[in-house]
């Protein structure tokens, strides 16, 4: 193994590292796990984007806290021993949040995932660091299974639904009053799809469940949100299903006229998923199908530790940040900060869910956190 890696590194001209402070201070995001010699898919979909990886260094010279997270997140507030003789990290105690995942893969992912850390607690952790474009990260427990990383958040194309393209996406998941809900995925409803096209000298939009069709006049207002119009259709009762009627009802309510939409892009490994945030936080996520896009990168964000007691930091992959506002889950501006640091002091808040609201520039993103 050390021979190919060897190789490996005289062929592509590559650089092996391996002293902490090559590993600290920077977001690893996790591209594989193996688990007695099987490797584990990590998981990217709406409720799981990125499971990311961050040694942060604190105030004091000679520790580091421990930040990991899939549904839930796995840190430590002690202090993490590093032996760069040896090339290793030793974790102190960790700790979990409780949080049930809503899809089926996201949960056994996470359970082998964070028993990769649980189960070497307070002994040693290998660790390879390969210089690359984005560096490559390979951490090896004492029983031979490995976690691979690669530096940074894989970033895609901003979407613009008013480019005069064909814009058709499909309905994966909606968030009604914080609670995830999957798109149903039966005969009679499936697949939802809404589409975002130019006709003869107006926008429109169309979008249909259980073979009624919604129609609206989108008007764009800036680059990120639009309001809708002309909003006809919409009848839940074509559905015979129960299920499916409560379904479309909720779906076909989510657009209103007169109010202002927000929409961004979701980072992934493996599609490009739109959001669609009404005022009062609810939220529709879709996949893309059929998509003109204007190259123009969204920033990828993340923020730990979610959920959090005290306060939160915000990486914004070198991005400076501007502004930030803090959403309450009826769309009310609880707080706004200019030209933050990478820290923002949440103590104040009520306990329960909020929404993050990052500016860079022109572009910005959106991210949950919960309040404990």
């Amino acid at each position: 193994m050390k021979k190919t890696t060897l190789l490996f590194a005289l062929l592509f001209s590559v650089i092996s590292m391996g002293q902490s402070a090559d590993l600290v201070n920077r977001t690893w995001r996790c591209t594989s796990l193996v688990i007695d010699g099987e490797n584990i898919s990590v998981p990217s979909n709406n409720e799981v984007v990125n499971v990311t990886l961050n040694m942060i260094q604190d105030s004091d010279p000679g520790t580091t806290d421990f930040f990991t997270g899939v549904c839930n997140s796995l840190s430590s507030d002690g202090e993490v021993i590093y032996d760069d003789a040896q090339i290793t990290f030793t974790l102190p105690e960790l700790f979990q949040t409780l949080i049930s995942c809503d899809i089926g893969e996201n949960s056994p992912f996470e359970f082998s995932y964070f028993g990769f850390f649980t189960d070497s607690i307070g002994v040693p952790l290998a660790y390879e660091i390969i210089e690359l474009d984005d560096d490559i990260l390979t951490i090896t427990a004492p029983n031979g299974d490995t976690a691979h990383y690669q530096e940074g958040l894989i970033t895609l194309p901003e979407v613009d639904l008013f480019d005069g393209g064909e814009s058709l996406w499909t309905l994966t998941s909606m968030t009604i009053d914080d609670t995830s809900i999957q798109a149903p995925t039966d005969n009679e409803i499936s697949p939802i799809q809404i589409n975002f096209f130019f006709d003869v000298d107006i926008f429109a939009l169309e979008t249909s469940a259980c073979d009624s069709m919604l129609f609206a006049s989108p008007s764009p207002i800036d680059e990120n949100s639009f309001v809708l119009g002309g909003l006809g259709g919409g009848d839940s009762s074509q559905c015979t299903i129960a299920d499916n009627q409560d379904f479309a009802a909720a779906y076909f309510n989510f657009f209103e006229e007169n109010i202002d939409y927000e929409y961004s892009t979701l980072d992934t490994n493996t599609a490009v998923l739109l959001a669609i945030t009404h005022p009062n936080g609810d939220i529709a996520f879709y996949e893309r199908n059929i998509l003109s896009v204007t190259e123009n990168p969204l920033i990828s964000t993340i923020i730990y530790p979610n959920p959090a007691k005290t306060q939160i930091t915000i990486d914004a992959q070198n991005n400076i940040i501007d502004r930030l506002e803090i959403y309450n889950l009826t769309g009310q501006i609880i707080s706004v900060v200019e030209n933050p640091s990478v820290s923002i002091d949440v103590s104040t808040l009520a306990q329960g869910n909020y929404f993050l609201k990052v500016y860079s520039g022109n572009d910005f993103s959106f991210k949950k956190f919960i309040k404990l």
